[in-house]
């Protein structure tokens, strides 16, 4: 898992000669044209919006897709039931009613077709007319009155009789008694309201059409007259063919559901409709004899009369036993779901809480899905909406209020549009949207089919975001400072386990208090606000150990994983600058902090350092223990471990050599018991610890071999190549160690440099090969190949221009053969100019911004020129296809660009770090002016 390949840290080896002045160095560049940027320039994108979600329906109660998890786990009804209804007791009930009537449709007309004889019965129940044979028969209200005809338009309402006529139909209801064997068909002619069933057939109850006595007229179809378990039969609500555990579970449910429901309109005063239920899921979902005839129907049959007369109750009454597809992996409460906003926050129910679903996944199509909208697709739904007109739809940002499982119905929803923006509910905005897809003539597979949704954009309608920018920080920490560095680290994980990314920032330079540089962290919250939903963190602060003191630089460096294996992410913050000892003599010595997800954020941090027990080596001066960070499951078991780079660590009196410690998690964490140290001296370990060769100034973690074990990839850029006249001193080299069931291990490690046979480049003097670093399977063929970073490299005439090389296959574990793939702004293709003293390579990360399953690569240059303005930085991607970076689908990224608010600054090192949101990045610009304040920082936001 490979979240900051890079940090002040990993840049500062090039400051060692290049001097550097604000975390990587200043060079004077060739100025680069206007001209020239522009011809690279990627343009504006239309503007569309991605909904992430979870889940069909209202997720309250039961889900039907968790029942069917739980019953191939071996669970029974009951169980299944009280987990879904806690705090409720299942009882044979004596009470449950039998004489449901039911709302079929209401409309213009109707078509009856029946299948065997038919009676028509009056108001009063007598028969006025009987069918013998199957017919087909048109039910009308023509001036009030109602009217049945046969095919040849006889209305079977009028009799003829001596010296009068009599219309049967004059007063309502008319019914008819249907009989078991011989289904009646019904079918709605100008249906009023989407509330209905139509087309479906029937063979128990009393088939009714009575006036429907509201504005327009027309009738009502009723089912009347019903058995409960009869109703049973026809709701088609899961497969028939699903595990008997399931179909007692709905069974239960829904009998449970319609005697509730039942009660409460039969008591209530104010309900004057003459039905008892909907057919459709307004209540639930009853097509009768269309669903009794399906091929599987006896299974759900035997699950209704198995359990008839069961229900479940709470205070011995029935539930409202709510129940909906897919809850998306957690059940919201009905108080969140159900209650109106006016009334929000209403009382909550003890039987309809929220929890963690964790068999909702289990064959379940809709889980999660993804639905992306144009901008001018989501303006023509709100227009006809009561939303109204805002334009094209540029950005949609969630606010605060969100459900425990994530649901969006009480929160509020900015909608950013061209002409104005709008701010409304979750719940409005996803059935604005589905009402436009369905006038569309789209479907499910369009729709939006849950309020548990997430923009993963924390979108702003202004794309650079510092400390001053409104509504992003606490109100203590809004003021941007020079030297601050916001932006210096980036990464994101979902720490509270809601399925939302959330966001870190660190910014090393902050100043707490009177201690400057002493550093700090944000992690802003997605779905919860977004950026206004950050929590702000330093050491001292909220629990977290240590002291904020000057030069500490907490959160230099950061990584995610999940190392307690309890499914949420923790965070590692490291702080490679920190002092440790009596009086803090042990200057930078270097401390991280671990500290690890829950459903309320990041708790209980925890304090290490080389003193940490089975850390297994001292703290001493210019250590900087946690200048680089990684994370992976290196021994297969199933929690994250944690790479710490040490390359200020001496080794055998050689100071700077360098070092890696191997953190491996448990269920309790991250731990230094049984941790490893691996250094250039380490049998096994290939060359020798040299006087300042920095090895682990970069980590990356992955698994290299394919054999089901992450490998640590490990940078060493000042490591010098060759011997007497031919040495190139901070040539670099990278070594791998591979991870196994017992953990990392030093026997069979190997390592390559630009100088190892078939390499298509040499180690040069100040190359700094491997000062960045990450390892992802860029060709699809089943091992992780290594990204490298050669910041320092000269292209040509071109001085510290600076390359990548992507190693496939790098030890020959794969069918494929071993090769190595250069990358810089002189290769045909790629966007830019090459440049001296751009450093191209400074910060690499591989990750998959296409969703295509395959990482793509992502380079930072925070030393381009761009316009005439030195150091002030640009992003380069290079999309994964058939296996290769494309060199024709690439694209370049800097301020200057229209998509990016404000321009380019001088020093403003955009670029030094990247981050991950879906497929949306998160640019760091550490350097950059706020308000004129040097060096501030701010990240920007890529909306792709």
């Amino acid at each position: 898992m490979s979240i900051n390949k890079n940090s002040s840290y990993a840049q500062s080896i090039l400051s060692i000669t290049k001097r550097s002045v604000f975390f990587c160095c200043f060079i004077i560049a060739v100025l680069l044209s206007p001209l020239c940027i522009s011809a690279t320039s990627a343009d504006e994108p239309e503007h569309s919006v991605t909904f992430e979600g979870g889940g069909w329906g209202h997720g309250v109660g039961m889900s039907q897709y968790g029942a069917y998890g739980r019953a191939l786990d071996g669970y029974n009804a009951q169980e299944i039931l009280q987990f879904y209804y806690p705090n409720t007791q299942l009882v044979a009930s004596q009470s449950v009613p039998d004489d449901l009537n039911i709302h079929l449709f209401s409309g213009e007309g109707a078509t009856i077709t029946t299948s065997g004889s038919v009676s028509f019965k009056d108001s009063t129940g007598e028969i006025f007319k009987t069918i013998e044979n199957p017919s087909v028969l048109a039910v009308a209200r023509i001036n009030s009155l109602l009217t049945i005809s046969l095919p040849d338009g006889t209305n079977i309402c009028i009799e003829e009789a001596e010296n009068e006529t009599i219309n049967h139909c004059s007063t309502d209801p008319i019914s008819i008694d249907i009989v078991e064997g011989e289904p009646v068909q019904t079918e709605v002619v100008n249906q009023f309201t989407n509330i209905g069933t139509s087309g479906n057939s029937y063979q128990w109850g009393v088939l009714t059409v009575r006036n429907r006595n509201l504005s327009g007229g027309g009738i009502f179809v009723l089912l009347e007259d019903l058995p409960m378990d009869k109703y049973l039969y026809g709701l088609a609500e899961v497969p028939a063919s699903w595990p008997n555990a399931v179909l007692e579970s709905q069974a239960i449910a829904g009998r449970t559901y319609a005697n509730a429901r039942v009660n409460s309109r039969r008591n209530n005063s104010s309900w004057s409709l003459p039905w008892d239920l909907y057919s459709t899921v307004n209540d639930q979902h009853y097509t009768g004899f269309t669903n009794e005839s399906g091929g599987s129907f006896n299974n759900w049959k035997l699950a209704v009369d198995a359990t008839s007369q069961n229900v479940i109750h709470y205070n011995n009454n029935p539930i409202y036993a709510y129940y909906s597809s897919s809850n998306g992996g957690y059940m919201e409460s009905s108080a969140y779901v159900f209650c109106s906003a006016s009334n929000h926050p209403c009382s909550d129910t003890p039987y309809l809480q929220s929890a963690k679903d964790t068999f909702d996944h289990a064959n379940n199509p809709r889980h999660s899905w993804v639905r992306t909208y144009s901008g001018q697709d989501l303006g023509r739904y709100l227009a006809d909406s009561s939303i109204g007109s805002i334009g094209i739809v540029t950005g949609v940002q969630i606010g605060g209020d969100i459900g425990a499982s994530g649901r969006t119905d009480q929160a509020d929803v900015t909608i950013f549009g061209t002409s104005q923006n709008v701010t409304t509910k979750g719940d409005t905005l996803m059935y604005a949207i589905n009402n436009g897809v369905r006038a569309d003539g789209g479907g499910y597979e369009s729709e939006i089919l849950s309020t548990k949704y997430y923009i993963n954009d924390f979108y702003n309608p202004i794309n650079e975001i510092n400390q001053s920018t409104t509504g992003v920080l606490p109100a203590g920490w809004r003021a941007a400072e020079s030297g601050d560095g916001f932006g210096t680290t980036t990464a994101t994980g979902d720490f509270n386990g809601d399925n939302l990314k959330d966001v870190v920032i660190g910014v090393p330079g902050e100043g707490v208090g009177p201690q400057s540089n002493a550093g700090l962290l944000h992690v802003a919250f997605g779905g919860s606000g977004g950026w206004g939903n950050t929590v702000t963190t330093y050491q001292g602060e909220n629990g977290w150990p240590g002291v904020a003191e000057s030069g500490d630089g907490f959160a230099a460096t950061v990584a995610v994983g999940d190392f307690n294996g309890d499914g949420f992410d923790d965070l590692v913050v490291g702080t490679p600058e920190e002092n440790l000892g009596r009086s803090n003599k042990l200057k930078d010595a270097g401390v991280i902090t671990a500290s690890y997800g829950s459903p309320t954020g990041l708790i209980n941090p925890v304090l290490m350092h080389q003193y940490s027990p089975g850390i297994g080596t001292h703290s001493e001066i210019g250590d900087m223990f946690g200048a680089a960070l990684d994370s992976g499951d290196i021994n297969g078991d199933g929690y994250d471990d944690l790479v710490v780079g040490v390359p200020g660590e001496g080794i055998a009196r050689r100071s700077r050599a360098g070092a890696i410690h191997v953190l491996y998690g448990s269920a309790s964490g991250l731990s230094g018991i049984g941790s490893n140290l691996f250094h250039q001296n380490t049998p096994g370990i290939k060359s020798t610890a040299e006087v300042g060769d920095s090895f682990g100034k970069s980590v990356a973690v992955g698994d290299i071999n394919g054999d089901g074990y992450d490998d640590i990839a490990v940078g060493v850029p000042s490591e010098g190549v060759g011997w007497g006249r031919r040495a190139q001193d901070r040539a670099g080299a990278v070594h791998i160690i591979y991870g196994s069931s017992s953990g990392a291990s030093a026997s069979g490690s190997q390592w390559f440099y630009q100088n190892t046979s078939g390499w298509p480049d040499t180690s040069e003097k100040d190359d700094f090969f491997g000062s960045s670093l990450d390892v992802a399977d860029i060709d699809d063929d089943g091992y992780a190949d290594i990204i490298v970073g050669v910041p320092g490299e000269d292209v040509g005439s071109k001085i510290d221009a600076g390359i990548i090389q992507i190693v496939y296959n790098p030890v020959g574990h794969a069918t494929t053969s071993t090769s190595v793939q250069t990358l810089n702004q002189a290769v045909p293709g790629v966007a830019g100019t090459i440049e001296s003293g751009s450093k191209f390579g400074t910060f690499i990360l591989a990750a998959d911004v296409t969703n295509d399953g395959i990482a793509d690569i992502l380079v930072g240059t925070p030393n381009k020129t761009v316009a005439g303005k030195q150091d002030a930085g640009i992003i380069s991607l290079f999309p994964t296809i058939e296996g290769k970076p494309s060199l024709t689908s690439d694209q370049m990224f800097h301020v200057n660009q229209s998509i990016f608010a404000g321009s380019a600054q001088s020093s403003g090192l955009f670029g030094t770090s990247i981050a991950v949101l879906g497929n949306d990045l998160i640019i760091g610009s550490p350097g950059r002016k706020v308000s004129g304040l040097p060096n501030a920082g701010a990240i920007y936001y890529l909306n792709r």
